[in-house]
């Protein structure tokens, strides 16, 4: 599916919305350049979600946890799990967070920007999220939902 964003607000609706067809154990994988608007996505992702805590680009430090509470409850339904890949030297640096034990963890829903850095060691079940910026405050956004291939 394709979609226009026209504002930070579109783009935020657009990923509020989203957040409402994943489940956890699933992998979705962030394209775009920089500045495109994927942490805004990830941020806007985890507040529909329930996540309160501040969501921060893990570019440092590759990864951050952040449980996802169950409703009104306090037990979790689980981990938002985002990934930043922009300071990756190669896809082999990945095994220094256990990139694979991560995405296949069924108790995580994982998020990862700049995934074409990870290309060869993504999961085939994935969804594929590319952010285009198109002007000041405007963007294409694009989803994909990848099956396995039998």
């Amino acid at each position: 599916m394709k979609y226009y964003s026209g504002s930070l607000a579109d783009t935020i609706k657009i990923a509020s919305d989203f957040a409402k067809t994943l489940k956890v154990g699933e992998v979705v994988a962030l394209y775009g350049e920089l500045g495109s608007g994927k942490t805004t996505f990830v941020q806007a992702v985890a507040k529909a979600l329930g996540i309160r805590k501040q969501i921060v680009s893990p570019s440092f430090i590759l990864v951050r946890s952040y449980e996802i509470p169950k409703n009104n409850t306090s037990k979790s339904a689980g981990r938002l799990v985002h990934i930043d890949l922009y300071r990756l030297e190669s896809a082999d640096d990945l095994r220094s967070v256990d990139f694979s034990e991560l995405a296949s963890d069924s108790g995580n829903l994982v998020m990862i920007e700049w995934a074409q850095k990870a290309k060869r060691v993504l999961p085939e079940k994935r969804i594929d999220i590319h952010i285009v910026y198109k002007g000041e405050g405007e963007r294409e956004i694009e989803i994909e939902r990848r099956a396995q291939s039998r």
